[in-house]
């Protein structure tokens, strides 16, 4: 079997029951000869709530076994993936209601709760963290290679300079993310991933994610002239506007805003003493 974990914006689950059942589920069904379990799953979302979701946006949760809903003595072997949804579902097929739950509400449900949909409720009471990897990109004498992120607000302008890098997207592992970022944002080719110097999280509401965790790399070239593989249309789409490299000195006389807040102190730490053994933790901003 395969189901979706699926979420909205307010954080409640959608459940479904079935035209011949009184318990609520998960959406999804069984993976049709020589389908994939993403596919099967987009195809059960099609029929049974008429919604078309793109394969990045199933993102695996893990494989479980639990009592079925409707089989008693038999047990069911899923394939969970979690869909964040903003958008409006229409019961089909077999499905007779297709209905938005708080926790609590789900939880209440009792017996009418299926076993399977009982054991994810926990998961979403833990905040979903997406994980992005970057690099400090420092040359032969020191300077660092950084990106101006910039965006308009009602408020007013919130602009910093921090490393390249972004999010890992599903089947990425760390080296492809960093990969193809590095690629986009300043035409750099990475062989390998250097040492992890720092971790960062952040707890925001940002989309399908409750927040972020960077992992940052340490990576040592040549210098070179940044030459981005996307457009500036593109750049800017990311809100990147401008990449260039500091020199040190040129970080510790700044006042500009930098992310994190302690990058000048983090470099002469990094110069002084080496990369850490182990990835340090970083707070704030």
């Amino acid at each position: 079997m395969v189901a979706a974990l699926t979420t909205d914006p307010q954080g409640r689950i959608l459940l479904v029951r079935k035209r011949t059942s009184q318990v609520f589920m998960q959406p999804g069904g069984k993976p049709e000869p020589g389908e994939t379990a993403v596919a099967a799953l987009r195809r059960e979302l099609q029929e049974e709530l008429q919604i078309d979701v793109p394969e990045a946006a199933l993102d695996p949760v893990g494989d479980f076994t639990t009592d079925t809903a409707n089989e008693p003595g038999h047990v069911l072997h899923s394939q969970v993936f979690r869909l964040h949804l903003d958008q409006p579902v229409t019961a089909a097929a077999e499905i007779a209601e297709a209905r938005w739950f708080t926790l609590a509400e789900a939880d209440a449900l009792g017996d009418r709760l299926a076993p399977l949909a009982r054991k994810l409720l926990p998961r979403l009471a833990e905040p979903r963290m997406r994980h992005s990897v970057r690099a400090l990109i420092l040359d032969e004498d020191d300077n660092v290679l950084l990106l101006r992120f910039r965006w308009d607000n009602p408020g007013g302008v919130t602009e910093f300079w921090a490393y390249p890098g972004g999010g890992i997207e599903p089947g990425e592992s760390a080296l492809q993310a960093l990969q193809r970022e590095l690629r986009e944002e300043v035409g750099l080719e990475l062989a390998e991933l250097g040492p992890e110097l720092w971790t960062k999280t952040a707890h925001f509401p940002m989309g399908q994610w409750d927040g972020q965790v960077d992992h940052i790399h340490l990576l040592r070239v040549p210098h070179f002239e940044p030459r981005p593989g996307f457009s500036e249309d593109q750049l800017r789409a990311e809100h990147v506007h401008e990449v260039r490299w500091w020199s040190p000195d040129e970080i510790a006389r700044s006042t500009a805003t930098f992310s994190p807040r302690s990058l000048p102190t983090l470099l002469v730490r990094l110069r002084d003493e080496g990369p850490p053994d182990t990835p340090v933790t970083l707070t704030g901003f």
